[in-house]
Parts: structure tokens; C-alpha cells; sequence
């Protein structure tokens, strides 16, 4: 039978993800994935693509969320959205779908290099690491875990542009590197050049430049595809407070792993990670997946050739030492050298890139081990022993979207991380939920109507003299208010607040008038909007080329 190798592992994939095909929702430590999804779908409704500001959080007064947070994954969860279905399932689908093209683009990997049982192998030690388990059953770091969907099509695309040197390849790297870009704002920086690095490997004898080229140009163009993300995460990233995504439990030093927990752990447990090695989460590399891994490595050695693919051992190697040596104290040094760690706030994220190497690894071990099938098929076995049971939920809620955007719930979700990303111009976030009308804080002003929406809110104002409206909205560099069409000054006054919130306030003179404030885009946000839309047409351009050739 055809594929059946492939039909195999599509269906020993189904138990990582069997029990989310049921109605309901469970709980998670990042419980506001369907509260994104929700603020993107508003931002479609009126049409604020790419998404910036969303409405409803920050309590109420909005906050410029997917102008710093990752936005690729929601993007991808509002099409299913628009399909028909409710944010919760939304949230299930994408992890769902993620368990699956993990399998696939990982076996689409190691088939390129070692052939198809060995897939079968890696790619089953890469969908069942513990660390995919905590992503979705423990934290819910939907965006961690997709990111990590993305890491073996990268490479596989990789090898094949340096192998081929063909502009579908170019077309192809470009876009799942830049995919990976707005997924998730760190790891891929760390996990580019271990692509790269293992890429290299597979240079050809002749036309090497013109590889490294394409190489080049592919990432030129990734890049460019995300600009309309990265460019303002760069270049704006001091309008808003980020002190609390380092500080208090968020600090690194706190989170490092003990070689006990990374090596010789196999528990599990819904709780988070602290100081000291008693975390009730499973911080580990995989009990099964190094040894496996380990022993590929001497069978390597003790043939005292490292010819051919091969030669992978190198690189992939190399590049699990390094990460495994940040994950551990010992590593404190290079921590403090480079601050820009510090925002990845858990040591441990590595694990995401150290799962995607031994998986590998494991790959290689089965290459060599491949003449005994009875061996791959024993190793795909112990992958369910020892990890099976870490994929299933702690709980199990009769949730449904109504429950999860109504009463208690509704409020929570407008308070989770009120502080991340919250424009500077509030000096701390607020303590009571946003008015849904603006406060008249001087003269007399009723209104007539009001229009609040994703990044905008609007009204018909009718003022008894001169009147000071102060809008329930954050101010932030591109918001932009107008009386009857004409922009306006925007003020600052934080009367009669106990922390100044740094609301719009805006003067409107007497009569009858139409009052808006908008976020519109700054010349950083405007700049990666354009870069990004012509670097998408050059990609359609160089595809449709290499069609008709």
C-alpha cells in the first residue's frame, strides 16, 4: 500500500490531540487565547488589518496588543472563525491542526534525508516531546506552540533551495520564515540560524555562492513579509510599558532548570515553574528522546565516519548543547551579557528548540537503525509509553462562547496581563472598568449617539459653551481626534484619578458635533505596512515565474 508509512503516522498522531474533539473548553495558564481571537475578529469586522489596537482589554479602554504581541497564529484562528465557528473551538482547532503539521512537516524532513521509517521515528519523538504536551494541555502558549509548527518546514525548505537552488524553493523559505516571524516575537531569531547552520551542510560541490545567495534573498524577503510586525516591535516598542514582562515572577533567574529535571525527569503536573528544582511542571528534555538520541550518536562515532548526512550530527549537536547549556544556571553569565534574553523571561523556552533537535537526532539514530524495523516500531511504541498520558487536560468545562464573554468570565479576560503593553502615557493601569460614554470634565455636553469600535470611537456631541470631553481610551503615538472632521489637539488631564491614565481628552466647542478618535498608522507602522505588501508581490511575481519555466 502507498504511503502507508505516512497514513501510520497520521494516525498515531490522533491520541495527542483526541481529547480536544469534544464539546467544551479547558482551563490553561494563558488563558487568553479566545480572547485574542475574539479582539482579531472585531479588528476584521471593522476592517483594521493588519490588527493593532484592540478594543476590550486594558478594562476596557484598549491597548495596542497586536502592534507587540505575535498576531500570526490569530489570524489564522479568525478564518475559522469566519467559517462558523465559536472562539473556544477555535482555540482547540489550531492546537489540533498544529499536532498534525508538526507530524507531517517533520516527516516531510527527515524523509528528504533518511527516508521514511526513520520519519515515521523523528517525527512521532517530535509531536509527542513533553514540552509540546506542556504548550497545550499546561500553559496554552498557542503561539510557542505553533511556532515550533513551523521549524522543520523551515529547514526542510532550507535544504532544498541551497540543494536545487530553484525560485519555488526561494518562494517557499521566504514565506515559512516569515510566517514564523509573526508567530512568535523571539524564538525564531534563535532558531534561524541553527536552520541556516544546518542547511549549509547540504551546499552542493558546484554553485555554492549561488545557494548562499538564494539563502540571502530568501531571508531578505521573510524579513520583508513580516516587516509590517517587526518594524514596529523595533521601533516602538518604548510607547508602551514592558517592565512588568521582566520583572516579578517573569525574571529569568528564576526559571532555570536543574541537569535532574532536564535529564532524569518524567513527571507530570499542571502547576508553573520557580526557583529551585520541586516545579509541579515537566521541564524536561525527554527521558526517552536523549538517550535515543545519544546512542545514534555512538553507533556514528564508533564507525569513526562522519561522511555523507551524516555529517548532520555536527550541526544539530552542537546546537542542543548550546541551548541545553542556556536552560541551566550555569548559563547565568550569558544572560547577563546579552539583556535582550531576559524578555524570553523563561529559560526553559529552549526546550522548543531542543524537542525539534533531538527529534532529529532521534531521526539519524533510526537511519542507522532502519535494517531492524522491529527497532522503529519498538521505539514508536515507548513514545506512548513514557508520554502518552501528559496529553489530556487537567479539567473539563461545559464552556461554550457565551459563558467565556459574559458575567465573571467577561471580566477576567478584560483584566489578565492589564499591564502588558500598556501605553506610557498611563502611569498605571486602571482599577475600575473603562464608561462606555466619554466624562464631561468641564462645561456642558450631552450626546446624541456613540459608536465605539476596534480602534476608533465616535459620537454626536451637542455642547452648551466650550466643553472638555475626556474619551475612554488610551492616548497612544497615532491616535488622532477630530471635531466634524477636523483634528483636534489631544490633551492630557487626569483629573480625579488616582493613577493617571493618560485618556484622550479633547476640547469641543459649543453646538452640535461629530467627535471621533482614531488610531491611525505612525510612519514606522505605515513603512512595514508597505514593506511587507510589496515584498508579497515580489514572492507572487518570482512563483508565477518559476511556473512557467
Amino acid at each position: 500500500m502507498k504511503h502507508r508509512i505516512f497514513i501510520l503516522l497520521l494516525v498515531l498522531i490522533i491520541p495527542s490531540f483526541a481529547n480536544l474533539l469534544r464539546p467544551g473548553y479547558f482551563p490553561m495558564q494563558d488563558d487568553l487565547q479566545a480572547m485574542r481571537l475574539h479582539q482579531m475578529d472585531k479588528c476584521f469586522r471593522d476592517f483594521q488589518i493588519p490588527c493593532r489596537w484592540v478594543p476590550d482589554m486594558g478594562y476596557g479602554y484598549g491597548y495596542p496588543q497586536f502592534n507587540y504581541y505575535a498576531p500570526g497564529v490569530y489570524y489564522l484562528g479568525e478564518v475559522f472563525h469566519l467559517v462558523g465557528f465559536q472562539f473556544v473551538d477555535v482555540v482547540k482547532i489550531l492546537f489540533i491542526i498544529g499536532f498534525v503539521l508538526s507530524g507531517i512537516f517533520m516527516y516531510v524532513l527527515v524523509r528528504e534525508i533518511f527516508g521514511e521509517l526513520p520519519a515515521l521515528v523523528a517525527s512521532l519523538f517530535y509531536v509527542y516531546g513533553p514540552v509540546r504536551a506542556v504548550q497545550v494541555y499546561v500553559r496554552g502558549s498557542l503561539s510557542e506552540f505553533w511556532v515550533a509548527v513551523f521549524f522543520p518546514l523551515v529547514v526542510w525548505a532550507a535544504i532544498k533551495l541551497v540543494k536545487s537552488q530553484k525560485n519555488n524553493h526561494l518562494v517557499l523559505f521566504s514565506l515559512s520564515v516569515g510566517s514564523m516571524f509573526v508567530i512568535h516575537n523571539l524564538l525564531p531569531w534563535f532558531f534561524l540560524p541553527v536552520s541556516l547552520f544546518i542547511a549549509l551542510f547540504f551546499l552542493p560541490k558546484k554553485n555554492k555562492l549561488k545557494s548562499v545567495t538564494k539563502l540571502f534573498w530568501g531571508i531578505v524577503l521573510a524579513f520583508g513579509l513580516a516587516a509590517f510586525f517587526l518594524i514596529p516591535v523595533f521601533l516602538e516598542i518604548g510607547y508602551v510599558h514592558t517592565e512588568t514582562l521582566l520583572g516579578g515572577y517573569f525574571d529569568y533567574r528564576r526559571h532555570f532548570v536543574s541537569i535532574k529535571q532536564l535529564f532524569l525527569a518524567n513527571n507530570w503536573g499542571f502547576g508553573s515553574s520557580d526557583i529551585g528544582s520541586g516545579d509541579e511542571l515537566n521541564l524536561a528534555l525527554g527521558l526517552l528522546h536523549w538517550p535515543v538520541a545519544f546512542l545514534g550518536i555512538l553507533v556514528l562515532l564508533a564507525k569513526r565516519k562522519l561522511d555523507g548526512i551524516a555529517k548532520l550530527v555536527i550541526p544539530t549537536s552542537l546546537a542542543f548543547l548550546v541551548f541545553v547549556f542556556l536552560i541551566h544556571s550555569r548559563s547565568h553569565f550569558v544572560w547577563e551579557m546579552f539583556a535582550v534574553l531576559a524578555y524570553l523571561q523563561f529559560p526553559w523556552r529552549f526546550l522548543v528548540l531542543t524537542n525539534f533537535l533531538l527529534a532529529l537526532l532521534v531521526g539519524i539514530s533510526a537511519f542507522y537503525f532502519s535494517e531492524n524495523k522491529k527497532i522503529a516500531f519498538v521505539l514508536v511504541g515507548l513514545v506512548f509509553v513514557f508520554y502518552g498520558s501528559f496529553f489530556a487536560p487537567k479539567d473539563w468545562f461545559p464552556l461554550s462562547d457565551r459563558e467565556k464573554f459574559s458575567g465573571s468570565n467577561w471580566e477576567r479576560q478584560l483584566t489578565i496581563s492589564i499591564f502588558d503593553y500598556l501605553p506610557v502615557s498611563a502611569s498605571a493601569p486602571p482599577e475600575s472598568k473603562a464608561s462606555e460614554l466619554p466624562e464631561v470634565l468641564e462645561g456642558e455636553a450631552s450626546l446624541l449617539s456613540y459608536t465605539r469600535g476596534s480602534n476608533f470611537q465616535e459620537g454626536k456631541v451637542v455642547s452648551t459653551g466650550k466643553s472638555l470631553l475626556r474619551i475612554p481610551i488610551f492616548d497612544f503615538p497615532g491616535m488622532v481626534a477630530s471635531v466634524d472632521g477636523y483634528e483636534v489637539p489631544v490633551l492630557n488631564d487626569c483629573r480625579g484619578q488616582k493613577n493617571c491614565l493618560g485618556l484622550v481628552t479633547i476640547e469641543v466647542p459649543s453646538g452640535e458635533h461629530i467627535v471621533k478618535v482614531r488610531l491611525t498608522d505612525t510612519l514606522p507602522r505605515t513603512l512595514g505596512n508597505v514593506i511587507s505588501l510589496v515584498s508579497l508581490i515580489f514572492l507572487v511575481g518570482i512563483w508565477k515565474k518559476s511556473k512557467s519555466l
